[in-house]
């Protein structure tokens, strides 16, 4: 077996002289370079012109009208007789073209967008009497002269499309429509992620590899890059432009795709809108699951409500406008119903007698040190009972808090789930933007943009004062946040060849979770040592609040969420210009930019246990034999003694933990007008991100896996950097051409490099930022590690007395800026040089028209070159488990923490072909199909979100596989239609006719994706770092396609429930190290149900005067109430199973396990992301003028 030490694997840095190079060229770009056709923020008019015999005019006067704002640019055309306008603003033109002893053309409708270039070619005719000749454009062009693959979102779909998410209308909801993009999600809690951000996988890249702008500025969530920061109101939206191949040099820092929002502007004209959108749960299908009105007797109230307008027009006509806008979002919703097991009256006095099983309680001051020889517990005689003295202070006073709860419990045979809690949870979001619009000069437009969103989630405490889990399943308590966005821009033009233009962003993100933070409740109420802010540096109210009290069957009390409190105070920066020169057939531009970003974070969130207030584990030891099986009822006695078999707390370093980094970038390209039908597009950027750093001169947390110690740059003698190689940038080649083969069909193909655009994020936890303590039990399982108060500390006949509280250890001491990383705690690092990877994207399209129809269909790909990935970086082969693992041997000691390195490793593949189809119709309706046919490879998903599921160098290949994400077919259908009944349609024209039947408008977006995929899993002593165990396959795979049980559950050798056999699959026999091995299936073998969802919307226009119209609208979400099944359960093949009988397979053992069967909906976001597919309907109101 050949064993590769990823501890000091060798990567060749990057040469001083390609720095060099980078500056030079990065100085030049802003001189000498040139002005490109089509700009992100603006949108490029071009056009040829020719005389009657098809010869080009030269020096033809051209004008660019903007019909709505009334500003007007004016140009010539060149001795090829080309004119360009590279700096327009979206909107509609009207384009005048006029030469001496020709007729002036005049080309009305010409829509320019963002993003784009709209070419409008003329053919100028002999004057004679006619002077003016008038063309009025095609809505629906073909495009012509670029090769990327972009979707442009408009404002009529975005405003008539059924797009509701889980707290309203969200533009994101569109990306399913776009080619290439898989299904969009929700992801996060409420508290994390207020705005409801959607991300999707696109052409088979990490979800975090999309980048977001509104206007320019960067929209980006430092800590979460799958979501955006600020999500603007539907109705403030002009249009979306979206590149997911083939991006132009200009567009960096993305490698699945590329958005541009533009907020609206105003006009010449005043306009506006005002909307209501309404949800609640009269409205709403059960969930599949939520049928069985015993278990669910009544659908939870969910009040929803989205409410707001817009407003723009003229401060001075054809100088200065504005827009503004604001949309207010609310949700009352009645959160749970949530089952908890608690404690009866009986038991909260310590009474364990007559309880189910007749469960033997134990008392620990009895026995040896080894947990053995224990007697049973007794009070005065009364076997079972724990006396009042004995009590913990600590228990007696989360008791009194418990009490309200204990008295709504009801009776069960078990006495476990025997309460179910509800309570209001709480939603609002008001968000708002303002725009304006300059006209400095007929050479200079300056705007400005101010964006916010103001929130406020409540998630209450399941169990009211004695707190417990979120009743909503998110953040405990008050979580408000405030997300504000400014965007600038300016464009110069210093002569018809050439223009400048200049743009800043900056976000500033501020969320927070700061539950309970009154008083120290551990150390001053319950009298716990070590709980709260003992020990610890900073604000001493953040460690405020209850500890957590946390017991295996379910039940949490205090607060027990390590994630919590959370503060979030980020902030992101971008500026860049460029410069704009056309000479001759070629369109120069070149450009440079700035982003930074910074995150001021206090969250000492270590694993699942450790919580800044301190953590407490009864599992039931103490008060059971050593080698018995504890009960509920052992785990309550424990806690009423006091006696914890784990206790520990998180304690941050500093607050706030700090990061920063940046990104630099420039680019020089050409768009070449080869000849009159064929465009090229040759560019080249270079991007740069250097390592990151903390703030006050200090440098991040690495840990160097050649020594093992962890690096703090700025202490000692440590560089800020660390002295991490991270390269000196990447250069990226851009190339498209786009060629009219005839004038309704266009041939193009493109090519390009993006970097990884990945950032330092994941060093926020890195060891020491967070320290975490943990006291464990040792030798013996059935002796505590803790009294909570010291009360019953003297246990094993007094042969042991326990400490008290969480034990606290001294905190790392930094000044030399290198400590060895502790051999039990986990940290996060890099390999050392750190080669970022990057992804080849290419296409190759044809668009053809006919009869109104626009088809683009093609190749589309990408190759992940050394994607992020996490790796566990101390992998062992199988049957050595820790002591064998990469880093173990390197460094010739036992390392037990998990070492995660962010490694750019091995490459991802993509392949599809793509196809759209569209139609516009002459009353403004639209219609379209894409059917994306797809394949992604990859070794894990989502960059540094997903691992390495066979970490150990040998297994790799074995985790090759399709991505978790990748569907093979993705099929959308879309349109907003406008019925051919009433005023200006083919029928029922005038009349009651028209009165009944005219103004109605259906708008569907329909869904259909093959399965995604999944492993099979199981159990067995695989004692294998970083690696996890696959099931082995003993019989063919057997798909049943079976009827999911409405209540997820599925009984032994019940086929007709099961999604496929359980009978094909085995544990892999595993008697020892010596034989062990892996399960013959890989990862990623099978695949899931497919996925269907119809989203419809019925509206109606009624006109109430010449300006102002109604709409009265239903949007069905989910239509057709079609379940969205999640992939069926394929990780609890039974402990007992095997294949040495033939009775041994997955089928047998547990009675309870639901192997093979669906028991639970999609949750394409996670838990925070639920897609069930049961039918919502909101009811609207919108007012136009």
């Amino acid at each position: 077996m050949t064993r590769r030490n990823l501890a000091s694997e060798n990567y060749a840095p990057s040469t001083t002289y390609k720095l060099a190079v980078c500056a030079i060229l990065g100085l030049l770009c802003l001189v000498i370079s040139s002005a490109a056709w089509g700009q992100v923020l603006y949108g490029t008019l071009t056009g040829n012109v020719t005389d009657p015999s098809g010869a080009v005019v030269p020096n033809c006067k051209v004008e660019a009208l903007n019909t709505q704002t009334g500003v007007t640019r004016s140009t010539t055309t060149d001795a090829n007789g080309v004119y360009r306008f590279s700096d327009l603003q979206q909107g509609n033109y009207k384009v005048s073209i006029s030469s001496t002893g020709f007729a002036t053309v005049a080309v009305d409708n010409v829509a320019v967008t963002v993003n784009n270039i709209k070419r409008a070619d003329a053919q100028l005719t002999v004057a004679q009497t006619q002077t003016v000749v008038q063309v009025n454009a095609e809505q629906q062009t073909l495009q012509t002269d670029k090769a990327d693959v972009h979707t442009d979102l408009t404002n009529r779909e975005i405003e008539n499309l059924p797009i509701a998410g889980s707290q309203g209308r969200n533009f994101q909801t569109l990306l399913r429509i776009i080619p290439g993009a898989a299904l969009p999600a929700e992801t996060n809690s409420l508290a994390g992620n207020p705005q409801r951000s959607i991300f999707a996988n696109v052409n088979g890249q990490s979800q975090t590899a999309n980048n977001t702008r509104i206007d320019g500025a960067q929209d980006i969530y430092p800590w979460l890059p799958s979501n955006v920061a600020y999500v603007p109101p539907a109705d403030a939206i002009e249009t979306v432009n979206v590149v997911t191949n083939s991006f132009d040099a200009e567009q960096g820092q993305a490698g699945g795709a590329a958005m541009n929002v533009q907020v609206k502007s105003g006009t010449n004209s005043f306009h506006g809108t005002a909307h209501w959108f309404h949800f609640d749960q009269n409205f709403a299908a059960r969930d599949y699951f939520q049928t069985n009105t015993t278990r669910f007797p009544h659908k939870n109230r969910n009040n929803q409500n989205q409410f707001g307008g817009t407003f723009g027009g003229p401060i001075k006509k054809d100088k200065l406008f504005f827009f503004v806008d604001y949309e207010r979002t609310t949700q009352r919703q009645l959160a749970g119903p949530d089952t908890r097991t608690l404690p009866t009256a009986a038991m909260a006095t310590g009474d364990f007698r007559n309880l189910p099983g007749n469960p033997t309680i134990y008392d620990p001051a009895s026995g040896d040190a080894t947990g053995a020889g224990k007697q049973q517990i007794s009070c005065n005689g009364v076997l079972n009972v724990i006396c009042p003295n004995r009590i913990d202070p600590a228990a007696t006073a989360m008791i009194k808090l418990l009490q309200p709860s204990i008295a709504k419990e009801f009776a069960t045979s078990t006495l476990t789930n025997n309460f179910v809690g509800s309570s209001t949870a709480l939603f609002n979001r008001d968000s708002a933007d303002g725009k304006i619009n300059y006209v400095v000069s007929d050479k200079t437009n300056v705007f400005g943009r101010y964006s916010f969103s103001k929130t406020l989630v409540f998630d209450p405490p399941l169990l009211g004062d004695a707190v417990g889990d979120p009743t909503n399943g998110g953040q405990l308590g008050n979580a408000p946040g405030l997300v504000q966005s400014v965007g600038l821009g300016a464009t110069h033009t210093f002569s018809p060849n050439m223009l400048l233009d200049w743009n800043f962003g900056f976000t500033r993100l501020r969320l927070g979770s700061t539950f309970d933070l009154t008083s120290a409740k551990g150390l001053n109420d319950l009298k716990i040592p070590g709980t709260n802010d003992a020990g610890t540096l900073g604000d001493p109210s953040l460690y405020f609040g209850l500890p957590g009290f946390i017991f295996p069957v379910g039940l949490n009390l205090g607060n027990a969420q390590p994630a919590n409190p959370f503060v979030f105070r980020d902030g992101s920066y971008v500026t860049g210009a460029n410069l704009s020169w056309t000479r001759g057939r070629h369109g120069f531009r070149g450009g440079i930019e700035w982003n930074h970003s910074q995150m001021n974070h206090f969250q000492p969130q270590v694993g699942t246990f450790n919580t800044p207030r301190g953590a407490f584990d009864f599992n039931g030891s103490s008060t059971s034999l050593f080698g018995g099986t504890p009960t509920w009822f052992n785990q309550w006695a424990d806690f009423m003694l006091g006696l914890s078999d784990r206790s520990g707390k998180a304690i941050a370093l500093q607050n706030p933990n700090a990061l920063r980094w940046s990104q630099w970038a420039w680019y020089l390209r050409d768009q070449w007008q080869v000849t009159p039908n064929l465009t090229a597009t040759l560019g080249v950027r270079w991007e740069a991100y250097p390592f990151g750093y903390s703030d006050n001169g200090k440098g991040l947390r690495y840990l160097d896996l050649k020594t093992g110690n962890v690096l703090i740059g700025g202490y000692g003698n440590i560089p800020r950097d660390d002295g991490v190689d991270v390269g000196s940038g990447q250069f990226l080649p851009r190339v498209g051409f786009a060629y009219r083969l005839t004038s309704s069909t266009v041939v193009r193909t493109g090519y390009g490099i993006n970097a990884d655009s990945n950032n330092w994020r994941d060093f926020r936890n890195a060891y020491p930022a967070n320290v975490f303590v943990d006291n464990i039990t040792g030798n013996s399982n059935a002796i505590a590690v803790t009294s909570l108060t010291g009360l019953n500390a003297s246990v094993a006949s007094g042969a042991k007395t326990l400490p008290t509280g969480v034990v606290l250890t001294p905190l790392p001491n930094l000044s030399s800026g290198v400590i060895p990383l502790p051999l039990n705690v986990g940290t996060t690092t890099i390999p050392q040089p750190f080669r970022r990877g990057y992804i080849h994207n290419f296409n190759f399209m044809l668009e053809q028209e006919w009869k109104g129809f626009v088809l683009n269909t093609g190749y589309v790909g990408a190759r992940g070159i050394r994607p992020l990935v996490q790796l566990n970086m101390n992998a062992s082969p199988v049957g050595t488990g820790n002591a064998g693992g990469l880093l173990s041997q390197a460094l010739g000691k036992t390392i037990t923490g998990g070492i995660t390195g962010l490694v750019p490793f091995k490459n991802s593949f993509y392949d599809s072909m793509q196809t759209k189809l569209t139609r516009r119709f002459h009353d403004g309706s639209i219609a379209g199909v894409s059917w994306t046919w797809s394949k992604t490879i990859d070794y894990a998903d989502n960059d540094d979100l997903g691992s390495v599921m066979f970490a150990y160098p040998a297994y790799w290949e074995k985790g090759r596989a399709v991505a978790g994400f990748d569907r093979t077919h993705n099929i959308s259908i879309y349109g907003v239609m406008q019925l051919p009944f009433g005023k200006g349609e083919r029928w029922a024209q005038t009349g009651i006719g028209n009165a009944i039947l005219g103004g109605w408008q259906i708008s569907p977006l329909i869904n259909y994706l093959s399965g995604l995929p999944f492993s099979v899993t199981c159990p067995g002593a695989l004692n294998a770092v970083g690696s996890s165990q696959t099931c082995d396959l003993v019989a063919p795979f057997r798909l049943l396609n079976g009827k999911p049980n409405r209540d997820g559950i599925c009984a032994l050798g019940d086929l007709s429930c099961r999604y496929f056999d359980p009978s094909s699959f085995a544990a892999p026999l595993i008697t020892g190290n010596a034989n062990a091995h892996f399960g013959n299936t890989n990862r990623n073998e099978f695949r899931g149900p497919g996925y269907f969802g119809m989203n419809l919307s019925l509206a109606r226009q009624i006109k109430l005067t010449e300006r102002f119209a109604l709409q009265l609208r239903a949007d069905a979400i989910n239509f057709t109430n079609t379940p969205h099944f999640a992939n069926p359960a394929a990780n609890n093949c039974p402990g007992d199973a095997t294949h040495t009988t033939n009775t041994g397979v997955c089928n047998t053992g547990s009675p309870t396990s639901t192997f093979g069967a669906i028991t639970g909906g999609l949750q394409p976001g996670g838990f925070f992301g639920p897609d069930h597919g049961a039918r919502q309907i909101w009811l609207a109101a919108r007012v136009t003028f």
